[in-house]
């Protein structure tokens, strides 16, 4: 039996209660995040939501980042792994499982074979977070998001009490991502059968109420150009007039903007 004290359980109760009164997804993970730390030392955390627009396929984004280092230092260690790391992730398959786990890199690896790897030596070590331990939540196959802790090699291992304490949580935060991502299914199913509202209240044309959609199904532009028969760069000139009318960067704010903004573009029934 792992020695719990008296007070680790009050935290962990504690933070069970304060995730479940926020609504806002973001401040949710955040403040998990800030909450776990003072139960788990880590050196960098993060806490990624799934794209359920990708279907089976795994793929993690809009990480909320919480750490010791600085905010560069935080961007960059996002940025390398988005851009050239994540496909030698090797715990990626973790991340498949159909139901919510608890894993420490350590454990699912041979060590040898990991410190061997590029993923490993190009990534982990010179950013000096080589201890790994995480969470991967999701429920009855619907792949919901995923909780990784970094520490440095000076700090070591995370512990089987670490492991124990996340836990605690998984059903919790199972529940709260399943609720989310029901409700973001949802709004977008709604909004793809908005498209005359669209048209008046952003000045879509067809083509980019087409576009739209397409996004929303997760489609990049290679595939939006072969569904439509236009060229990549026709679509990509769509796309940047869309996200001009809407006032964001990028597809994920796109995306994330339909959902947030629901009421204004869901008020009209007879659509």
């Amino acid at each position: 039996m792992l020695d719990m004290q008296q007070n680790e359980w009050e935290k962990i109760n504690d933070i069970v209660s304060k995730i479940s009164e926020i609504d806002d997804i973001k401040a949710m993970r955040e403040k998990f995040l800030r909450e776990l730390k003072l139960l788990i030392y880590f050196d960098l955390a993060d806490f990624c939501l799934s794209d359920f627009r990708a279907g089976k396929a795994v793929s993690l984004i809009d990480p909320v980042v919480i750490s010791r280092y600085s905010k560069n230092f935080e961007e960059l260690f996002t940025f390398k792994y988005e851009k050239q790391f994540e496909q030698f992730d090797y715990t990626k398959w973790v991340f498949s499982n159909p139901d919510s786990i608890v894993f420490k890199e350590s454990d699912i690896i041979n060590n040898d074979a990991r410190m061997k790897s590029a993923y490993y030596i190009n990534y982990l070590k010179p950013m000096d977070l080589v201890n790994v331990a995480g969470m991967s939540l999701a429920h009855n196959g619907t792949q919901l998001g995923a909780v990784n802790l970094y520490r440095t090699e000076k700090r070591g291992d995370f512990t089987d009490k670490d492991l124990y304490i996340l836990n605690q949580f998984l059903p919790h935060l199972t529940r709260k991502l399943m609720v989310h991502y029901r409700e973001s299914v949802k709004n977008l199913e709604k909004y793809k059968k908005t498209a005359s509202f669209l048209t008046l209240e952003y000045n879509l044309s067809k083509r980019e109420i087409e576009i739209l959609k397409l996004v929303c199904d997760g489609k990049n532009n290679k595939e939006i150009s072969e569904t439509l028969s236009i060229a990549v760069n026709t679509v990509k000139k769509h796309m940047g007039n869309i996200l001009y009318k809407f006032q964001v960067e990028n597809r994920f704010q796109l995306v994330n903007y339909l959902i947030k903004n629901d009421k204004e573009l869901f008020e009209d029934n007879n659509l």
